[in-house]
């Protein structure tokens, strides 16, 4: 009887990830379509070849962690313990950070509008795929809508830094990290609206 019961949770653990899958997968490729396209259309970076070998990593891990990592424990397909979370947190911020300001930075000026704008732009198309695949409603706690919209987000200021070459202080501020600070207030609030209004 107990082995039984063992056998039916085992079995609606293992529907219940396949769902959560079925939403994942179609979203996870939605997004990497939407990611080569702008790279495609706006082309990568002239100097990617040059750069140390540490921040070309730094560009790759972004992608891996916050595009794929995040959401996965934002929907429930991971469930890391608290040290890897902390791990995985600091992880996700510093990887990006790392490809977004290079060393050293210039100080020669140049728009940031055009930075700015292709972020939210990518990062509206993101969270977009995000909200239409049932992403944030996916978990009963409102905090997992956090790890989606914030790793997105993060996936989208990483891609801005495949694309600009520009790594003078004030366009990064401006162009790349204070649009991307906004955008992900603006993602988890609505993620959260979502998680309420696809949950209730």
């Amino acid at each position: 009887m107990k082995r039984n019961a063992f056998d039916a949770i085992g079995a609606d653990l293992s529907a219940a990830a396949a769902e959560k899958r079925r939403h994942f997968v179609p979203a996870l490729l939605g997004g990497a379509c939407l990611v080569a396209v702008l790279l495609m259309m706006a082309g990568i970076r002239e100097d990617f070849a040059q750069m140390p070998t540490w921040r070309q990593i730094a560009l790759g891990a972004s992608w891996v962690v916050c595009g794929l990592l995040f959401p996965a424990v934002g929907i429930g397909l991971w469930f890391p313990g608290r040290g890897s979370r902390i791990a995985l947190v600091g992880a996700g911020l510093a990887a990006p950070l790392f490809a977004v300001v290079g060393w050293p930075l210039s100080d020669a000026p140049h728009p940031a509008a055009p930075c700015g704008i292709a972020l939210v732009m990518l990062g509206a198309g993101l969270v977009g795929i995000g909200a239409l695949s049932g992403a944030f409603a996916q978990r009963r706690a409102a905090s997992s809508t956090a790890w989606v919209a914030g790793g997105l987000t993060l996936a989208a200021l990483t891609t801005t830094s495949w694309i600009c070459p520009v790594d003078e202080v004030m366009h990064v501020a401006t162009g790349h990290l204070l649009p991307g600070l906004v955008f992900a207030g603006i993602a988890v609030g609505l993620a959260r609206w979502l998680h309420a209004r696809q949950r209730s």
